[in-house]
């Protein structure tokens, strides 16, 4: 019975490295190597560079509630003209993640220096409500994450 069984072993070793079988698993290999680097290649074209905008609240937030009003309206009709051009992707406030984390939006620009630039604009910014720090942040559009 063993040497059924190692003849059947060595039977199969032969067929399989036969030309015919090598080529077939070469072929194979080939194949799923391309499909790697077509998935690859879809993957890295949905993938798109954002700038993500943390805006941080001041030591000393300003008390004048009328002041801090009229900022804050600058402040959301600059992000909704952002969104209506286009350049704003997502935009919100961040409540309890820090106390000086006040809130966050991802623009989408050409690059880091046009994303400072728009951000410099942002009345909460440009009038000292808020400060700003501006990181590229790569975001998986679609495919699997």
């Amino acid at each position: 019975m063993k040497k059924v069984h190692l003849f059947l072993m060595l039977s199969g070793l032969v067929l399989s490295s036969a030309p015919g079988a090598l080529a077939q698993r070469k072929a194979s290999a080939a194949a799923t190597a391309g499909r790697q680097q077509a998935r690859q290649v879809r993957d890295l074209a949905a993938q798109t560079t954002y700038y993500m905008v943390l805006l941080k609240a001041p030591k000393d937030p300003e008390t004048n509630i009328e002041a801090a009003a009229s900022v804050r309206a600058a402040h959301m009709a600059f992000l909704q003209q952002l969104r209506q051009e286009g350049k704003l992707a997502l935009a919100g406030s961040c409540p309890g993640a820090d106390q000086n984390l006040h809130s966050m939006y991802l623009l989408k620009v050409t690059d880091l220096a046009a994303a400072q630039v728009l951000t410099a604009t942002d009345p909460s910014v440009k009038l000292g409500r808020l400060t700003a720090e501006v990181y590229p942040w790569v975001g998986q559009t679609s495919g699997k994450l």
